[in-house]
């Protein structure tokens, strides 16, 4: 045999067998084709979905701190009127949730705010009980105490050395959830004086929001222990909603809520410091001018 006749043998021996190959390849590709033949023509196809075994966590909902205030009323006047004895073991955090339609964020706050004033302790591992109301000093603020202008001056001044630190620590540590929150609020307070309402809610869900966005449960509590009757309320002084001093007096409120706010969104701490100090110093100097003006307040 001459050399390329053998070379040409050599390299196409493994012809047949790879021919053998790709045939198989092929009917095994064609079988799994009419078996499965696809969509056809006007053909409506459907998708089934399995859902997840588990629902995804539900968010906690934003007026928290206005519904923990709320829950913390409803259970301390179970202790002081004898529903709640000392001893008892309150609910778990589930089943409060569900007895008063709050999320578990609100339960968790109105839970905190209880302990501070003492109401109720914590036994690791067997749950939360109403304290001996003998042995509870706690620190709290009666809002029907709140008649005259000194009352009001006194608040101010514990919320002197509480808020703007709050608000320091919020500019340090606000979410994304947290500036939305605030903003809805501070869009409240406007509706609020646009309509001719009062707005003090309102205003105090702003202040209570910049506590949660402190992300510190302590000054969370402390909020807990006031009441929107502590928050000024000059703006009353006429119900003419275009009453120039009124409206003078919700545009100073407005712009220093703005600046509080705007510090909060840039994360300047010393400026929301500032800024919230400012806030409750001009209330300060509102109260003594309306006093001086048209009496107690």
């Amino acid at each position: 045999m001459s050399r390329p006749r053998a070379q040409f043998d050599a390299k196409h021996a493994g012809d047949g067998s790879d021919r053998l190959v790709r045939r198989r390849r092929h009917a095994r590709i064609e079988a799994r084709l009419n078996s499965d033949p696809g969509p056809q023509p006007g053909q409506i196809l459907t998708l089934t979905v399995t859902p997840p075994s588990q629902k995804p966590p539900q968010k906690p909902s934003r007026k928290a701190p206005a519904r923990a205030l709320e829950l913390v009323e409803q259970l301390a006047a179970r202790i002081k009127t004898g529903q709640l004895s000392a001893g008892d073991k309150l609910p778990a955090e589930a089943d409060l949730m569900v007895q008063f339609g709050v999320s578990r964020t609100v339960v968790r706050d109105a839970l905190t705010s209880l302990k501070a004033k003492g109401l109720i302790y914590a036994h690791q591992g067997l749950g939360t009980f109403v304290a001996s109301q003998s042995l509870t000093r706690s620190f709290s603020i009666d809002p029907a105490s709140l008649h005259s202008l000194p009352d009001l001056l006194a608040v101010l001044e514990l919320r002197m050395g509480l808020e703007p630190e709050a608000a320091a620590m919020a500019a340090q540590r606000r979410t994304e959830a947290d500036l939305k929150q605030l903003r809805q609020s501070l869009d409240a307070v406007t509706q609020a004086w646009l309509a001719n309402l009062d707005p003090v809610g309102a205003d105090f869900r702003f202040h209570c929001e910049i506590a949660r966005a402190s992300q510190s449960p302590h000054y969370i509590a402390m909020m807990a222990t006031l009441s929107p009757r502590s928050l000024p309320r000059c703006w009353q002084t006429t119900q003419d909603p275009v009453d120039e001093g009124r409206r003078n007096y919700l545009e100073h409120v407005a712009d220093e809520h703005e600046e509080i706010y705007s510090a909060i969104l840039h994360q300047q701490a010393e400026a929301a410091r500032a800024a919230m100090r400012l806030h409750i110093a001009k209330s300060r100097e509102r109260h003594r001018a309306l006093e001086a003006r048209n009496g107690p307040v």
